[in-house]
């Protein structure tokens, strides 16, 4: 797991161990923690891991985002997006319940 601190959230990139995992990686799911702290869970994916998916006649994206890429550079300041526009809570799902490490 690796974490992406920033000014309205903080993203934990989980199934990852380092930058360099994250960019190999097609798909990762975050756990994101708003400065208020509100907790909200999802997917990313890529265009190409969605290109190499479209094998069947549907593809499900339910709690998903799609990013150019996977870097700590498009990563964090594409989830800082959907805070300060108010709609991560349509992108991604709510965790109401609290998480034990």
């Amino acid at each position: 797991m690796i974490e992406l601190r920033g000014a309205v959230a903080n993203v934990f990139v989980l199934g990852v161990s380092d930058e360099i995992a994250l960019r190999e990686a097609g798909r990762v799911d975050v756990l994101v923690e708003t400065a208020s702290g509100e907790r909200y869970a999802g997917t990313l994916r890529t265009l190409d891991d969605i290109d190499a998916s479209l094998t069947g006649i549907y593809l499900p994206v339910t709690d998903t985002l799609v990013l150019r890429d996977l870097t700590p550079d498009t990563v964090l300041p594409a989830i800082e997006d959907l805070i300060n526009g108010g709609v991560l809570d349509e992108v991604f799902l709510e965790v109401l319940e609290e998480v034990e490490s």
